[in-house]
């Protein structure tokens, strides 16, 4: 299970396998804040396609590298 969050968007389940390119996003946005850049608990993967979609915006996740 851990090996299908870590290969597949949180977001929108694509997968690293079909090709597309995947990120570590930030759950609450790094430019707000900075303090969490590097915290686990705040970390999730997103495929390029949502993670850039989500900009600083959204400050939700099911999700995170920690669990």
């Amino acid at each position: 299970m851990l090996l299908k969050a870590i290969f597949s968007c949180r977001d929108c389940g694509v997968t690293y396998e079909s090709g597309a390119p995947l990120h570590v996003g930030h759950i609450k946005p790094r430019s707000r804040y900075p303090e969490l850049a590097l915290e686990l608990s705040n970390l999730q993967i997103l495929c390029s396609e949502c993670n850039i979609g989500k900009s600083n915006r959204s400050e939700t996740s099911n999700f995170s590298l920690s669990n």
